[in-house]
């Protein structure tokens, strides 16, 4: 005889299990083209079945988009309410190509698997994936989740990768997330955000986004053999940190490297050509640092806030970077520490500087392009010596060898930069020409002399220290602009459209600027004007910064 306590029991655990089963029902699309509040019209009880369910699907509630869907292509389902739900959701066996979105930025929770198929286009505003269970699975098939998709990991639950992930945004609030070595492609950020409980699993993954953050406590990152390609690395964005990364590569745009941390390996050289700026005050401890420039594309490698330092470390080995300028960096750690071929433009302690060696560039050839080499020599009238154009470091003549007949004309095609550039002595009157969008910036002096004919959109004095600008006469330069915090003394008089300071000094040196346009002080920057005995003759005359000086 079973005891009374014993057949209770048993009747409890099978009722509970019934409830369960009750509560967990199949929904099959149904009907093509639909939204997805329309129950009744497209939520059948079985594949491709006439019988529909009686309310939209809950947390509990399996979805199914199948072979009996969708019947032509160009069909759609639209999550069209907000806080919509299911348990897991199965696209595979879709036929004709079907469309999955939302609109405006409507949330769909998904409270187990995501299983999408090859054969259909996702375009949704926001997943939250929301369960409290392990073992979830995201199946993606090759199908991106959007390319404004937001996709948000908040649950107490486990979530692992099957494939190739592709979305906009990741937002990770809570649980646990392995990409099990699939790359995943973030069209802008992967965020940490919170203070719940969040495991980071990337293992052998490659991860590639504009933005990485770290923000907000009780964040374990797995220290894994993961790569991640970005342009901006927010390592620890509080401070609840420090945190240990693996491989950093910083993509081409400007770099920015915020809140310091651990790091395995960080490579630089794709931000040659513009900035690489390291949070001024953080330190940042890197096993292996890698940075190579161009004489064309140097890299630039600073602080974030001018004359505030930021700090690497390395233990052990050589760190060589080359072809960068460097401001406000302090190394240390007992690796040896070079930049090759590099400038120093302040600030920076621990590094061996070995500096750029300026080349001499002489035109050859009368009237061709800037950009062919062939009419690049390394001495006066010399033979085609150099494979590349000039650079920012480098010195440029055009002189009495260089032009040895009339009506011959030297074209810029593409923007240039270089270090200085003469034209003493040149003869036969030649034009050089550098249209719009087309500018010359100059880091040196400059001396065109009266001899060259000036077709020139923008020159732009882009250096640091003190340097002479000789513009004269003979055709025009429309555009001339003052940058980079140096100073410069004119040397001639000038006739232009626009003449411009935004970051230094300019001392016209009793000589007169004649503007069709405007003559203005700009950007912010603190900036003094010295104006002698010269005379200025404008239509208007901007000073935007309070602080700025004009002087007599």
């Amino acid at each position: 005889m079973i005891p009374k306590t014993i057949q209770l029991s048993t009747c409890l655990t099978l009722f509970i299990l019934c409830l369960s089963i009750s509560a967990t029902s199949q929904y099959y699309w149904v009907g093509g083209s639909g939204n997805w509040s329309d129950f009744s019209n497209h939520w059948a009880t079985t594949s491709g079945g006439g019988i529909a369910h009686t309310e939209v699907p809950t947390d509990t509630d399996d979805v199914f988009f199948d072979m009996n869907s969708f019947i032509s292509g160009g069909q759609t389902v639209t999550m069209d309410t907000d806080n919509s739900t299911c348990h897991s959701m199965d696209w595979t066996g879709v036929l004709n190509n079907p469309s999955f979105s939302s609109a405006n930025y409507d949330v769909l929770h998904v409270h187990g698997d995501l299983t999408l198929s090859p054969d259909m286009q996702c375009n949704i505003s926001v997943i939250q994936f929301s369960s409290s269970e392990m073992g979830k699975l995201i199946t993606t098939n090759g199908t991106s989740l959007g390319a404004s998709a937001i996709i948000r990991i908040n649950g107490l639950g486990e979530w692992t990768l099957q494939d190739t992930f592709e979305c906009d945004k990741l937002q990770f609030y809570q649980g646990t997330f392995h990409t099990d070595g699939n790359t995943m492609n973030i069209g802008f950020n992967f965020t940490l955000i919170g203070a719940m409980n969040k495991v980071v699993d990337l293992g052998t993954s490659i991860l590639n986004m504009e933005q990485w953050r770290t923000w907000g406590e009780n964040n374990t990152i797995l220290i894994t053999d993961y790569t991640i390609n970005t342009t901006t690395f927010y390592a620890d964005e509080d401070g609840t940190g420090p945190y240990t990364y693996n491989d950093i590569i910083f993509n081409t745009n400007s770099g920015i490297f915020e809140g310091g941390g651990n790091f395995n390996h960080v490579d630089i050289s794709g931000t040659a050509g513009e900035y690489m700026r390291f949070e001024s005050g953080m330190t940042f401890v890197i096993n292996d640092l890698v940075g190579t420039g161009t004489r064309h594309e140097p890299l630039n490698l600073e602080a974030s806030i001018p004359g505030n330092e930021a700090y690497i470390e390395q233990s052990s080995g050589d760190v060589t970077l080359e072809y960068v300028l460097l401001q406000d960096m302090h190394v240390s750690g007992g690796a040896n520490f070079t930049a090759d071929q590099s400038e120093d433009h302040g600030n920076n302690v621990g590094w061996n500087m070995i500096p750029i060696v300026a080349l001499e560039y002489y035109w050859i050839g009368n009237a061709g392009d800037w950009e062919d080499v062939s009419h690049w020599s390394n001495v006066t009238s010399g033979t085609a010596f150099y494979t590349e154009s000039p650079s920012r470091f480098d010195d440029v003549f055009i002189d009495v060898n260089s032009i040895t007949i009339s009506s011959q004309t030297i074209m810029v095609n593409e923007p240039q930069n270089i270090r200085n550039l003469d034209c003493t002595s040149v003869e036969f009157n030649p034009t050089l020409n550098a249209g719009y969008q087309k500018p010359l910036a100059i880091y040196g002096d400059l001396n065109m002399t009266d001899e060259i004919n000036k077709a020139i959109n923008n020159i732009n004095f882009q250096g640091e220290g003190d340097h002479e600008v000789y513009i004269g006469s003979g055709g025009s330069v429309s555009y001339p602009s003052f940058w980079g915090g140096g100073s410069w003394t004119l040397t001639s008089d000038v006739t232009c459209s626009s003449f411009s300071l935004y970051d230094g000094t300019v001392d016209l040196n009793d000589h007169n600027v004649t503007c069709s346009i405007e003559f203005k002080e700009g950007n912010f920057n603190d900036n003094t004007y010295y104006l002698g005995n010269g005379t200025i003759n404008c239509l208007d005359f901007y000073v935007q910064d309070v602080d700025s000086e004009i002087n007599s």
